[in-house]
């Protein structure tokens, strides 16, 4: 899904229920690497939790003004589970509110599990919750695995748990994050991505 708008929108209202100023775009991007229960302490000292309450309750009032569906992403699931392909859900997003989004877009049922932040000791980008996935999907992480993600933290989880990563640019300049960790796949979006996945 497209969720960089209602993350923006989340993070903004934040800022301004703390009287601070406003991220930019670009400020937003260089703090994705990090999970909210991890930056907020350092971002808000005591603050912090109120802060979080404040996001949470904004984004859970708010995310689907702005979620919206890449094109091409049904298609995509449906013929990877024509394909017996087994998915999950790996996200930094807190695991209720992440629960709750799945399920009214209608993409549940497409996947065996479903991780957001809080299902595991810790988040992206360390390996631990796309393992413990793992591990409750009866899998091992491995070159069989292939993580797909659009942020540093996607590259550095994947990496960290000895998986395979699709890397979806989203025809941004990315050339740092590319060569630093030399995703298998590389694809400007989910159509390219449903013909390499998909092919013969």
């Amino acid at each position: 899904v497209d969720s960089i708008q209602s993350i923006f929108m989340s993070h903004n209202h934040v800022r301004d229920y703390l009287n601070l100023p406003r991220w930019t775009m670009e400020e937003l991007h260089s703090y994705m690497r990090y999970s909210t229960r991890e930056i907020y302490p350092q971002l808000y000292g005591d603050r912090a939790e109120d802060a979080i309450r404040e996001l949470v309750q904004f984004s859970g009032e708010n995310s689907a003004k702005y979620v919206k569906l890449f094109d091409g992403t049904v298609a995509m699931l449906e013929s990877a589970r024509a394909a017996e392909l087994p998915m999950g859900i790996v996200s930094n997003m807190r695991h209720d509110a992440l629960l709750k989004q799945v399920a009214s877009l209608g993409l549940a049922e497409y996947f065996k599990i479903i991780a957001g932040a809080g299902y595991a000791d810790k988040d992206k980008p360390d390996p631990a919750p796309l393992i413990k996935a793992l591990q409750e999907m009866g899998l091992v992480p491995g070159e069989d695995i292939l993580y797909v993600g659009d942020t540093v933290t996607d590259l550095q989880c994947a990496r960290a748990a000895g998986c395979r990563v699709a890397f979806f640019h989203h025809s941004r300049d990315q050339q740092t994050l590319i060569d630093e960790y030399k995703p298998d796949i590389l694809v400007a979006n989910i159509t390219e991505f449903r013909k390499i996945i998909l092919s013969p």
